[in-house]
């Protein structure tokens, strides 16, 4: 029983019943804190929406595997402190008193001659919650050496143990008397619901009428969690987009429906989760994955962004040609522009490879760069008419190489560069809708460069906040297919910048698609530069 005070024999009052809940804060190990980080990053765990979901996970998995009076094991639990929660009522919300019932009788049982104070009571929560972690760790261990070689297969396994656990502590329990409450009654049924999406996915399917065969989870993403579904007979999802937000309550911005290759009838489809729990990626992150970065053959390699399972996604800029960007405000496209910019001065650094021109009329977006050694003179410019001036020299210098490639005999730009080693010219060009509009003279320069340029080693990153038929002509859209669309305002924008609508219902906050010339569109977000 609890020791109440020094005061009194008693041995429970109501008064000390609910001191027990407040006014005393639960920590964490530092393990169990490394261990849900690290599960989070595998993609082995659902989305936890805050460190007491966590807590309850742990918790319930040591109980349920009778860990819970294991001495031996709850007595090496290190004295150390990861998360931290404020009260016993935030940590187990509305079923701390099923919580409290249940803790207190297994330090009954664990401790039978020992009064048990509140200390007791908050140390016994903290030795579960790393014992759960430990164990939920070891899971893990056991389901990669089963599944090896597939850590899709192992994700599948590891979710579906503590589903089948969950499963089977319910078929087990009683309904909860207020009166009488024992450890058999350990439902806790809300920390498997995370594992339960594909269940609101298959109600919102039936309610659409629409016959699925299966519903898988995939991985945790940067922002979404990723399902895949399978379809018994052939009907478009994607047309069906908004009608599925429907069903399951979301907003058209918070879930995603693209094809999955390689399975018939079947769709990816990703659910956004909130926002406190988006992992970012930002610039210590992109510095890493550029040290990362493996050469290949790539002539000009560039980071168009990080793909959901928070990987660098590089491209070859020589193969593009030429880059189209556009967003909107706040979508994110300034960030999404340093990160491609730092990615080509660093993987392009030797000095002599690339010479960048950047034309920017507010030009406090690429201040960081002033100082790079690729960094053509006088850059970034940002008066209008010394921008036109600069693209009709970029226009001699483009007939001045192809003469002399003529000369040569040579129609490669590679093969011109191993006799003439003149650099590769990137041209940057921000907010080119304001350009367009003070000067109709450019876009005749823009469509003669995007059309020859790539011979001589000239290639185009063209950006924009609205892309439409003044900005964006027919022939600048044939002479620039590799396209990179942020957020944008309506469906006509996208189709003007990827050829198909959906980019109007990006999220934002640096959500882009990728149509790289000769492959489908992908999906990935930018670092947080």
């Amino acid at each position: 029983m609890y020791e109440l005070n020094v005061n009194t024999t008693a041995m429970w009052d109501t008064e000390h019943f609910y001191e027990l809940m407040d006014d005393k804060r639960i920590f964490s190990t530092v393990d169990s804190k490394k261990i849900r980080e690290q599960l989070n990053e595998i993609g082995a765990l659902p989305a936890l929406s805050n460190h007491y979901d966590w807590a309850t996970l742990c918790m319930s998995y040591a109980l349920i595997k009778n860990h819970g009076q294991n001495l031996e094991k709850l007595k090496a639990t290190p004295n150390t402190k990861g998360y931290e929660i404020s009260s016993f009522k935030t940590c187990f919300q509305k079923q701390s008193h099923l919580w409290l019932a249940i803790l207190s009788e297994q330090l009954f049982q664990l401790y039978p001659d020992k009064k048990i104070t509140k200390d007791d009571l908050y140390q016994y929560i903290t030795q579960l919650w790393h014992v759960g972690a430990s164990e939920l760790w070891a899971l893990w261990e056991r389901c990669k050496e089963f599944k090896q070689g597939s850590d899709l297969e192992a994700r599948k396994a590891f979710a579906q143990e503590l589903v089948d656990l969950a499963h089977k502590n319910l078929q087990l329990a009683k309904p909860i008397n207020p009166d009488s409450t024992s450890t058999s009654e350990l439902t806790n049924p809300s920390v498997f619901d995370d594992f339960k999406q594909d269940s609101k996915l298959k109600e919102a399917f039936d309610s659409l009428s629409i016959p699925v065969k299966s519903i898988d989870y995939l991985s945790k993403g940067l922002r979404y969690d990723c399902y895949q579904v399978q379809l018994t007979k052939y009907q478009d999802l994607i047309k069906k987009h908004d009608e599925i937000c429907s069903a399951l309550g979301r907003n058209e911005t918070s879930v995603m429906i693209e094809p999955a290759d390689g399975v018939s009838f079947g769709y990816k489809i990703k659910i956004l989760r909130p926002q406190h729990e988006w992992l970012e990626r930002n610039q210590q992150d992109l510095e890493q994955a550029l040290r990362q970065y493996q050469p290949n053959d790539f002539k000009l390699p560039i980071c168009i962004g990080i793909d959901e399972q928070g990987h660098a996604i590089f491209k070859d800029l020589f193969d593009a040609p030429h880059l189209f960007i556009t967003g909107a405000t706040k979508s994110g496209k300034s960030a999404c522009m340093r990160g491609l910019l730092q990615s080509l001065f660093t993987l392009n650094d030797d000095g002599t490879k690339i010479e960048v021109a950047i034309l920017d009329k507010a030009r406090v977006d690429y201040v960081c760069f002033e100082n790079e050694q690729n960094l053509m003179p006088n850059q970034p410019i940002k008066d209008t008419d010394k921008m036109l001036e600069f693209l009709n020299e970029c226009l001699v210098e483009m007939d001045h190489r192809l003469e002399q490639m003529e000369n040569l005999g040579i129609t490669n730009w590679a093969d011109f560069r191993k006799t003439n080693p003149k650099p590769y010219r990137i041209i940057v060009i921000d907010e080119l809708a304001g350009l367009v509009k003070v000067n109709k003279e450019v876009s005749k320069v823009l469509e003669r460069l995007t059309a020859e340029a790539r011979k001589t080693g000239f290639h185009l990153i063209l950006s924009t906040q609205t892309a439409n038929s003044e900005n964006f002509s027919q022939t600048l859209r044939l002479n620039v297919p590799s396209r990179l669309a942020m957020k944008v305002d309506t469906a006509d924008q996208s189709r003007t910048a990827l050829d198909v609508a959906g980019a109007e219902k990006l999220l934002g906050k640096g959500d882009h698609l990728i149509k790289w010339v000769g492959e489908p569109i992908i999906f990935a977000h930018s670092y947080n530069l």
